[in-house]
């Protein structure tokens, strides 16, 4: 999707007057590459300040090769504290502890049978 007013390809979208970019604003599609991360042309992101990972900045817990998929349409906006909280975040409920040992040690659980939600979140 092109527009006459917005420019998709830029990293800042906002100009200052004297024409500098405001650095703390970004679209998010450019400044995003993570394998499970996709996110739509005109969404932005701004925060007090400029970050160095945007996908670790408002995914924290989605990793490279995680089982969930973050899917971000066209035209949102986040601001700073914006948090998407995965299931791979979560901790197991049906064990006599909800403290993760098989992240630790898969090994050390043999037990571990709870499955983490694979769905996509949009």
């Amino acid at each position: 999707m092109s527009s006459l007013f917005l420019d998709a390809s830029l990293r800042h979208p906002i100009f200052l007057p004297d024409g500098q970019t405001y650095p703390n604003t970004v679209w998010l599609k450019s400044v995003i590459d993570h394998p499970n991360i996709e996110v739509g042309d005109f969404t932005y992101y701004n925060d007090f300040e400029p970050v160095a990972d945007y996908a670790a900045r408002i995914a924290p817990y989605l990793f490279p090769g995680a089982p969930e998929k973050l899917t971000i349409g066209r035209f949102g906006q986040f601001a700073h504290g914006t948090r998407f909280i995965t299931s791979s975040a979560d901790h197991p409920k049906s064990w006599f502890t909800a403290y993760p040992f098989a992240v630790f040690n898969r090994e050390s659980m043999p037990l571990y049978a709870e499955e983490f939600s694979t769905g996509r979140i949009r």
